[in-house]
């Protein structure tokens, strides 16, 4: 986990390193997503907002990420990430914590 404060923006971020597991698969995806919210939540973040971010902006059955994404969302919907659920976008969503 990177935390990442820039004076030009008034939030902070963080950020997952993908190097560590350069291919994760969806439960350690999750994984990372509840280790986020966690952190951001001890710096004092009480709904931090994740970004999926994947290789390709649009949604595929052959981008396994993609699809890993779209089930995250799914399950944010039933709350069984975190207590998430996604804002605007299918690979942007507001912790509810």
């Amino acid at each position: 986990m990177f935390v990442h404060w820039n004076t030009a923006y008034h939030k902070l971020l963080f950020i997952t390193d993908p190097a560590v597991i350069p291919f994760p698969d969806l439960d350690q995806k999750i994984a990372m997503a509840d280790y986020a919210i966690e952190m951001a939540n001890r710096f004092g973040v009480d709904k931090p907002k994740i970004a999926l971010i994947s290789a390709t902006e649009k949604m595929g059955h052959h981008f396994e990420s993609s699809v890993d994404y779209s089930i995250m969302c799914k399950m944010a919907d039933r709350n069984q990430i975190g207590k998430l659920h996604y804002g605007w976008s299918a690979r942007y969503f507001p912790s509810m914590r």
